[in-house]
């Protein structure tokens, strides 16, 4: 693309309002992507055993375990909850465990159990499941039971024979009592918990489920601007050209002969070699023959 054709087509995009607003919005500050933690599973099975939590800080007591109950009673898959008996539970003496033998979550009734599963960004393996299943039926065998597959779009589990025992829930149905809370509760949470839910709401819908306003706008940004976008990111900066300057700084620092340039490579050859050897080789841009050279183009 020609430099003055490049520089017209940054000009309407960088012009054009929905640029700015995208902009604006990203500029947010956002506690999940402030800590790096928005495609981090185990941070979200963290932030879920709060909000599950009837006990929890966030003051709004068991209305999230509740509405997570209800919904689980009435999967496709029968479990051991019953919705009549939701009511009834014991809500001041309910213990969340994260990680207990590699389950995601566990929230113990003193006549129920609930095992949770988290896939955000993976998928079950090594009958993982099964075995979950197992520790749960041997170490809970008196109380109640419900097996939970918690996926963005509430897919099924990969392991065929577990569909019948675990019932499927989505991050969309998280989002979606999460915005019931804001709406009913919202006035009386404080200023902390408001915006922990607000960010995590905005999160899980900008990054798992692709269907915030600003995924819209961002598709519409590239649809009107799609080639210098495909540009700039075709050469975007990565740790290969940063690295770059640094090894041929070095290289030349030591007296050696820069050799032709290219994205994660650093090449070089002596001063001797260098007036010993002509250029008359075919792969390199400056014909060389012989270089030696340092290859980071792969490295993290």
């Amino acid at each position: 693309m020609k430099s003055l054709l490049i520089r017209e087509k940054y000009r309407s995009l960088v012009n054009d309002i929905d640029f700015d607003q995208l902009e604006l919005e990203l500029k947010k500050p956002n506690i999940f992507q402030i800590l790096n933690i928005s495609r981090a599973e185990i941070r979200h099975s963290s932030f879920l055993a709060w909000i599950l939590d009837p006990n929890g800080t966030h003051s709004f007591g068991p209305v999230f375990l509740k509405k997570f109950l209800r919904d689980i009673s009435a999967s496709e898959v029968i479990t051991d909850l019953d919705e009549i008996d939701i009511e009834d539970l014991n809500y001041n003496n309910v213990e969340i465990r994260r990680e207990w033998k590699n389950i995601d979550l566990l929230i113990l009734f003193d006549t129920h159990v609930i095992c949770i599963e988290n896939k955000v960004y993976s998928q079950d393996h090594s009958n993982q499941l099964e075995r979950y299943r197992n520790i749960i039926n041997s170490g809970f065998k008196s109380r109640k039971k419900a097996f939970v597959y918690l996926t963005p779009q509430g897919e099924p589990p990969t392991t065929e024979s577990e569909t019948a025992h675990y019932a499927l829930y989505s991050y969309e149905q998280i989002v979606e009592q999460a915005e019931r809370i804001m709406a009913i509760h919202g006035s009386s949470l404080n200023h902390g918990v408001h915006q922990y839910l607000y960010d995590y709401i905005s999160i899980l819908k900008r990054e798992l489920m692709k269907n915030d306003d600003l995924n819209e706008l961002a598709s519409k940004l590239y649809k009107n601007h799609k080639e210098v976008i495909d540009f700039i990111f075709e050469n975007k900066s990565d740790i290969s050209s940063e690295l770059q300057p640094i090894f041929s700084s070095r290289i030349a620092s030591s007296g050696w002969v820069l050799g032709s340039k290219n994205k994660g490579y650093a090449r070089f050859s002596t001063q001797p070699l260098a007036e010993l050897i002509p250029n008359k080789g075919r792969g390199w841009p400056n014909k060389e023959c012989f270089l030696f050279e340092f290859d980071y183009l792969w490295s993290k």
